[in-house]
């Protein structure tokens, strides 16, 4: 089971505080077509300035960080891939299909209130397709943990289980909100349906 969003007026909203490095954000998603807008978020926040308001987005198709510059390079297919970005305090690193696509020394706060968009009243930015697999890791996962990791459920046999901080797996199959088993953070059990 995954999440599907229509580029137009659904949306998801997660009770998610500003997540200081290290950290890992992951999810796997899966565009409805080959036909990109300028911008749709994958994962976006408000407009504070003391965070990154667009995590991960699609420029165009291109799996990015706009903060960092950082981007896959190549235009996402209509079929699942895997989305990374790690931040370890030190450089900030973004994963495609289990890849590293793209690093550079920089360090940055995210704000991920938001999956399929980032309210800013403007509709645009929409991303239209599935998200499932959204995890948030209060630490920087290692490139061969992710690949290992990134198409199975999480289990207490994960190396880095006491690190999950938020997890929606989407197999709830309730309509308007679904479970974070992580259960930690603020408003741990929370995501509503915008």
């Amino acid at each position: 089971m995954a999440v599907a969003v229509d580029g137009i007026d659904n949306v998801m909203s997660i009770g998610c505080r500003i997540i200081e490095p290290p950290f890992t954000l992951e999810l796997w998603y899966k565009p409805d077509d080959s036909e990109f807008k300028e911008r749709e978020v994958l994962v976006g926040g408000t407009g504070l300035k003391s965070a990154d308001i667009f995590p991960l987005t699609l420029e165009r198709g291109v799996l990015s960080n706009p903060l960092t510059g950082l981007s896959s390079g190549e235009v996402s297919t209509p079929e699942w891939h895997h989305a990374a970005l790690v931040c370890d305090g030190r450089s900030t690193m973004l994963y495609h299909d289990g890849n590293l696509a793209a690093r550079k020394d920089t360090v940055i706060s995210i704000l991920p209130c938001d999956i399929g968009y980032q309210y800013n009243g403007k509709k645009k930015t929409l991303f239209a397709g599935q998200i499932d697999e959204f995890r948030i890791w209060s630490d920087a996962i290692p490139e061969r943990v992710l690949r290992k990791w990134k198409g199975r459920d999480i289990t207490p046999g994960h190396p880095f289980f006491d690190d999950l901080a938020v997890y929606f797996n989407f197999d709830s199959a309730l309509v308007d909100h679904a479970v974070n088993p992580a259960g930690t953070g603020h408003q741990p059990y929370h995501l509503r349906s915008g």
